[in-house]
């Protein structure tokens, strides 16, 4: 179960990471009316607003912590993992590298994401990640229009399940305990997750003892930070559990992750010549 607590870690904080990134970028269908008062903008057009501010920059660097946590019934696994992730716009490329830390050993970790083929290092040895169609890893907008219509189903105004307040000179976008009971925005989670998770757990799955079709978002919460006067990301702060359907025992997962951004990044992400000949 180690081995499979890192990989879900590491995937599951890809996930949070490009679907944040990706999730608020604008497309030209759905796009809700501007407020005329900037002090009264709505959830979704702070987003939106960041997402134009993001657009015009290369990429960004992020210093991630994340805690996890993993129960199969019969074994309750703790897994902390820090992570340096760089991010690319066009085309979406993300490099992350830290530790990750189960039973009180610590691992080097690290992950490639290039043209919709990932790799993740545990130790020394790269495995080859979940694949996704390399149309929608060099258009990420396209891949997530269904997301932008569930964030804009929260981000309304008077909508439930969002809301935006200040603290200081930053906005804070939440998305509520009570969003995990809008079902556009719950069925946007799970199919994300599912698909972040499914060929890992395939490869880890005896006896097709996991479900991963069923899986089932129990609670999600989520702040973004944006400094109000540029509309840059600042930070943000998730926490969710989820559990997934096994032939034993229920696979409940709790996880809990804080992002910092640290500043542009103007570089380019490339497989290594080692992830190269590990295809």
């Amino acid at each position: 179960m180690r081995k499979l607590s890192l990989i879900m870690s590491v995937l599951l904080s890809a996930f949070l990471f490009v679907g944040c990134n990706n999730q608020s970028k604008p497309t030209n269908a759905d796009q809700p009316k501007t407020s005329t008062n900037e002090q009264n903008l709505s959830a979704s057009e702070v987003l939106k607003k960041a997402a134009e501010a993001m657009n015009k920059e290369k990429g960004f660097i992020a210093e991630s912590k994340q805690e996890q946590q993993i129960n199969d019934g019969k074994v309750d696994k703790k897994v902390a993992t820090n992570m340096e992730v760089k991010i690319t716009n066009q085309p979406l490329a993300m490099h992350m590298k830290g530790t990750t830390t189960a039973d009180g050993a610590q691992t080097p970790v690290e992950m490639i994401m290039v043209n919709g083929k990932s790799y993740i290092k545990l130790g020394q040895k790269w495995i080859k990640g979940p694949e996704s169609k390399k149309e929608q890893a060099d258009n990420p907008a396209e891949q997530l229009k269904k997301a932008q219509k569930a964030i804009d189903a929260l981000g309304g105004n008077g909508q439930d399940g969002t809301r935006v307040t200040k603290e200081g000179d930053l906005y804070v976008v939440e998305i509520t305990k009570s969003a995990i009971e809008n079902q556009q925005f719950k069925s946007m989670l799970i199919e994300e997750v599912k698909e972040a998770l499914k060929e890992s757990l395939a490869k880890n799955n005896q006896n097709g003892e996991f479900q991963v079709d069923q899986l089932q978002f129990d609670q999600y919460q989520q702040k973004i930070w944006v400094n109000a006067k540029t509309f840059q990301y600042e930070k943000q702060w998730i926490e969710y559990s989820m559990t997934i359907p096994s032939k034993k025992s229920p696979l409940k997962i709790n996880l809990k992750l804080d992002m910092k951004v640290k500043g542009p990044f103007e570089g380019k992400i490339e497989l290594p010549a080692e992830v190269d000949k590990s295809k």
